[in-house]
């Protein structure tokens, strides 16, 4: 339910005449039936027939248009049930608001009319259009439309929601169409009408900027408001941070930017509970934007506010312009998230002097390729327990079972920097001690077939060993950007596959630098390193490295990286043999010289280098509790100053 005050200092009778009970995303303003939609309007969804939704389209293209469609006609028929038992759609009414049309199609007409409760402004709010209103102010929805099983049963049937995996979840709902019919049914239309809703955001042409990808309703929702205020008009919403940096609001942001329309984003994150029912790790923002402005114009920034009186805090505010977004994304244009002016200026910096890793149809200086092996909800029916593997003889890292052969497969959370043995699957950290035993490796919580791990990766590397990096990730976790050396193995789609054609070593060191790592975290809003955050990070090419440079950080690299027996081949690809081990006095120097190094490659000054490691307070905290001082601070400043 959505209610709409128009009017100020009205009389109770005249608030009550203007509140509208319905959906304001389903709906049409004024244009939005004049154009002529394409056969993707009619594809059949769930449960439809192909064969119906076809004569669908094809009644709708031989129907006669007119001046005055019905607009609840028109909105059904996108989301009208193309099955053999229902009836044909209005596509009379809908084309040209005349016509007849049979009993049944007028009755389901009815029906659907009063379930979604379509809002039609220009209809409902005569005295609005065409200026529009002066004020929007809301907030909306922040859920996914589609409906998602594991929340759709969490209360309805526990057990299913508890399932190991999607593919035991998906045997067990197929099965309620036995054990309990009535819940299946209520299920399966659920999830026809949010297929419904989702399809009309698509397709009706209303939100041509959010109507994409996986639909969060708060996304259409914003859209729809800016199209509602008149020219000068002003809109004040609370959003997910998502609006600004997803990939799915990618194109309405940058429309925002490109236009000048957008004013100020205020971002919270929830710490201090100022939504007290929400989880104190999302992050929110306070966007307020205009349907006009000009094209130069700057908008105004304040990110990870606690309080709102961090709003006035002149050291946290920041203007950005579009030019300014294009340099630091120039893939997506979406918005960095700097805690303070000095981050944006050093940001801003590093990347008038270091290109972005991949650039959207032009650079790829590393010749890169970015894949994922295996999908852990897709691909769920390929993993094995090792209780499931009862018999198979361990071999190496293998699992040999008859003719078969299993490897591991290896998530996110077993793997941290330069270290492919950081935890089991389970959480529990690898000791010291046990890292220096060059034969051990960490407990996989799944096993797959070593022939379908070869059928996917054989074209695409040759090597015993995979670079890869942790999709999932936060900016404010200890480290943000980790990237590690797995054995040839399996890889669940939060760690994802990279494939250099340039010299691995330098690409790895540089993703596990601080300085990078500190750039990442002021563009990563979420808790995925996704390929468009990636590919937009600041990565020297091959060619910036002297060739004394290279070598010492190939040799550096490479002796952190292989500490077991299962990764030698990492450094026989770059001309080293044997094995390093796990020295943490080596490995504590070597990344300090590294971090340096990488500093001055970068170009900051010691105030700024000063500044960055102040940013990383989970570290400090870690290495005073341990040995007393911030020792990672020190070995790389006094690396600094030789």
């Amino acid at each position: 339910c959505r209610f709409h005050l128009w009017k100020l200092g009205a009389t109770r009778t005249q608030v009550r005449s203007h509140i509208v009970w319905g959906d304001s995303l389903l709906g049409t303003l004024p244009g939005t039936m004049s154009k002529d939609l394409g056969a993707a309007a009619f594809v059949a969804l769930m449960g439809d027939d192909k064969t119906v939704a076809r004569a669908a389209w094809e009644a709708y293209r031989e129907a006669p248009a007119g001046a005055q469609p019905d607009p609840d006609a028109w909105c059904a028929m996108l989301m009208w049930p193309r099955d053999k038992s229902a009836p044909p759609p209005p596509v009379r009414l809908a084309r040209s608001g005349r016509g007849q049309e049979s009993p049944e199609t007028l009755a389901l007409l009815e029906t659907m009319v009063d379930q979604y409760r379509y809002v039609h402004w220009q209809r409902d709010f005569p005295e609005v259009f065409g200026d529009g209103f002066d004020v929007v102010l809301g907030n909306p929805p922040w859920e996914r439309i589609e409906v998602q099983d594991k929340e759709w049963f969490a209360r309805r049937a526990p057990h299913i929601k508890a399932a190991a995996n999607a593919a035991a979840r998906k045997r067990l709902v197929e099965g309620l169409a036995v054990s309990d019919p009535a819940l299946h049914r209520a299920w399966l239309s659920d999830r026809r009408r949010s297929q419904a809703e989702n399809h009309f955001m698509r397709v009706s042409g209303r939100f041509p900027l959010t109507g994409k990808g996986g639909i969060n309703r708060y996304a259409p929702f914003t859209e729809a408001c800016r199209q509602l205020i008149r020219p000068g008009g002003r809109v004040g919403y609370v959003v997910p941070s998502g609006l600004v940096h997803d990939e799915n609001t990618r194109p309405f942001f940058r429309d925002l930017i490109r236009t000048g329309s957008l004013l100020n984003v205020h971002h919270f994150d929830n710490r201090k509970k100022l939504f007290p029912a929400v989880g104190g790790m999302i992050t929110f923002c306070l966007v307020t934007m205009s349907n006009q402005g000009k094209a130069r114009q700057k908008a105004s920034f304040v990110c990870f506010a606690q309080t709102i009186e961090h709003l006035s805090d002149r050291q946290r505010r920041f203007e950005l312009s579009a030019a300014d977004l294009r340099l630091i994304n120039p893939n997506t244009e979406t918005l960095p998230i700097f805690r303070s002016r000095l981050d944006a200026d050093i940001t801003r910096q590093v990347y008038e002097h270091v290109p972005v890793l991949i650039r959207q149809g032009g650079e790829n200086p590393w010749g890169l390729h970015l894949s994922m092996l295996f999908q852990m909800s897709n691909d769920s029916h390929l993993f094995r327990t090792a209780d499931q593997l009862k018999g198979a003889v361990k071999i190496g890292l293998s699992m040999h079972l008859g003719q078969e052969i299993w490897v591991p497969l290896y998530e996110a959370k077993m793997l941290h920097q330069f270290d492919h043995r950081w935890a089991s699957w389970q959480g529990d950290r690898a000791l010291t001690g046990v890292r220096r035993d060059q034969g051990y490796e960490v407990c996989p919580r799944y096993w797959v077939p070593a022939a379908e791990m070869e059928r996917r990766l054989a074209r695409r590397w040759p090597h015993d060993w995979l670079l890869v990096w942790r999709d999932v990730c936060r900016s404010t976790d200890e480290r943000t950007v980790i990237a590690a050396i797995l054995p040839r193995v399996g890889v669940g789609h939060t760690a994802q596959l990279m494939f250099p054609q340039g010299p691995a070593p330098l690409l790895l060191a540089n993703l596990n630098s601080l300085v990078l790592d500190y750039v990442a975290r002021q563009k990563i809003g979420g808790i995925h390193l996704t390929y468009s955050y990636l590919q937009q990070l600041p990565i020297l090419p091959p060619e910036a490295y002297p060739p004394e440079l290279a070598a010492e950080i190939t040799t550096r690299a490479v002796r952190l990286a292989c500490t077991s027996d299962s990764v030698r081949g990492f450094g026989r690809s770059h001309g080293q043999f044997g094995c390093a081990g796990w020295n943490a006095e080596q490995r504590a120097d070597d990344r300090a010289w590294l971090d340096a190094t990488y500093f001055r490659l970068y170009g900051l000054d010691a105030r700024q280098v000063e500044h960055v490691l102040s940013t990383f307070p989970i570290v400090r905290r870690k290495e005073e509790a341990r040995l007393g001082e911030y020792r990672t601070r020190r070995l790389v400043l006094e690396y600094l100053r030789k």
